[in-house]
């Protein structure tokens, strides 16, 4: 496969247990099998309060316990590490998301990138209300919902 074009993985959720024990370690499985382009960086956003190197250090663990492939390559992680991101914010407020869209756009100038975001919902249905979902979608964010089938979840 070719390596994908540079982009920022956003992940709402990020403290949880599906961005650890799933996420992250497809992130680095994705960086060892060159398929991440160099410039790609990943930023965290969640409740939770932590720092970047706080937040480095939950996903180098996430990567010790989940990855697939055993032991870490060190100068891969060393590679990675530095394009590790927290922001802990709230997912209702339009503040915080103005302040992760600002983040972006720092990140974006630092390594080179012109924009390209991947957005993973990894949280609980109920912590986006309609409200949410109404401002990112007129921003250009598709939201999908896994929730189920019935209406009041859809």
């Amino acid at each position: 496969m070719p390596t994908a074009p540079p982009c920022a993985i956003v992940i709402f959720g990020a403290s949880g247990d599906l961005a650890k024990r799933k996420l992250i370690p497809a992130i680095y499985e994705m960086a060892r099998e060159k398929l991440l382009h160099d410039s790609t960086y990943v930023v965290g956003y969640s409740r939770s309060p932590m720092t970047d190197d706080q937040y480095r250090k939950v996903a180098r663990e996430a990567v010790q316990q989940h990855a697939r492939t055993q032991p870490i390559d060190e100068a891969l992680w060393k590679k990675i590490e530095p394009r590790i991101y927290y922001t802990q914010a709230d997912y209702g407020s339009a503040e915080d998301q103005a302040r992760v869209g600002a983040t972006l756009g720092r990140l974006d100038k630092k390594f080179g990138n012109k924009g390209n975001r991947l957005f993973y919902l990894s949280t609980p249905p109920e912590t986006f209300d309609v409200s949410v979902i109404i401002r990112w979608a007129s921003a250009g964010i598709a939201v999908e919902s896994t929730c189920g089938t019935g209406s009041t979840c859809a």
